[in-house]
């Protein structure tokens, strides 16, 4: 079976949704409940890999259901883990949570996610393909929904972050895309 590459030249218009970040967490627990990459996907050389500084601290999206948090923290071996979780605004109750992990191996970068009850809590990993000037694009073209993840950097306070992929439900390309900004 030969796997092709998803081209977005032509994306799907977003529709305005009442709760777009409920959305963005359903494809957030679609991207843990897939299996981990298993074939080989076009990957940077080490020396575009290790060259790469990720925010630390807390920070926040909010919509009117409910705080979406993410902190993330850098380990002494240089990787970083962060937690992702969204309490809803009315009881505080926990409707989403999820680990991830952006870590180096021997010659590729990998940001990987796994959701809380959902895929056996095995990790969904994603290559890191593109880094420029802190815009980082990690890849898995073995998923549909997303298939690629931006992330955009703005400083120490806010990240922005596109999602992109093929909606099978739709039969469409679609794309997300919302920000997160830091705790004050």
């Amino acid at each position: 079976m030969l796997i092709s590459r998803p081209t977005f030249h032509r994306l799907a218009p977003l529709y305005p949704m009442k709760h777009p970040f409920v959305h963005i967490v359903c494809c957030l627990v679609l991207i843990a409940c897939s299996a981990p990459d298993s074939g080989n996907s076009e990957t940077l050389s080490k020396e575009e890999t290790t060259h790469f500084v990720w925010p630390t601290g807390k920070y926040l999206f909010y919509d009117d259901e409910a705080i979406y948090t993410e902190v993330w923290h850098q380990l002494e071996n240089g990787d970083y883990i962060g937690n992702g979780y969204y309490l809803s605004n009315e009881d505080c109750d926990t409707l989403f949570s999820m680990n991830m992990r952006l870590r180096k191996e021997k010659d590729k970068t990998l940001m990987s996610y796994m959701v809380k009850g959902q895929n056996d809590n095995k990790e969904t990993e994603f290559t890191l393909t593109n880094n420029d000037k802190n815009v980082y694009i990690f890849e898995n073209p073995f998923r549909s929904f997303p298939s690629i993840m931006k992330y955009e950097i703005h400083g120490d306070t806010a990240m922005t972050i596109e999602q992109r992929g093929f909606d099978k439900t739709s039969h469409s390309e679609r794309k997300r895309k919302y920000i997160i900004r830091k705790e004050k």
